[in-house]
């Protein structure tokens, strides 16, 4: 039926798809679309761009950075940093006490 009108289905995913993505995007809980935000910027001031300031990048700039992809890491940032302590419940009991 569709491609009696002279449409394909290929033609109307790729029309609707932009669409679709921006429905979901406004149904979205404020909180999710907040830390996506947040994502996209912690983005676009990392990797080679980690010595900017987050209040000089634009939209526009937060966007292009987004869509070049991810940044490619040289070095492990990872490596030495300890993130866990071995008795981390102790820790957080002890925190509590002093509080």
């Amino acid at each position: 039926m569709i491609e009696e009108l002279g449409f394909s289905a290929k033609c109307l995913v790729n029309k609707y798809q932009d669409k679709a993505a921006m429905f979901v995007a406004w149904m979205l809980p404020r909180r999710v679309v907040l830390w996506a935000y947040v994502r996209v910027m912690a983005h676009a001031t990392s990797g080679p761009y980690g010595t900017e300031n987050v209040d000089s990048i634009t939209y526009s700039t937060a966007y292009r950075r987004w869509e070049e992809g991810p940044h490619e890491f040289t070095d492990d940032p990872f490596v030495d940093m300890e993130c866990w302590d071995d008795n981390i419940e102790e820790s957080f009991l002890a925190f509590d006490k002093k509080s």
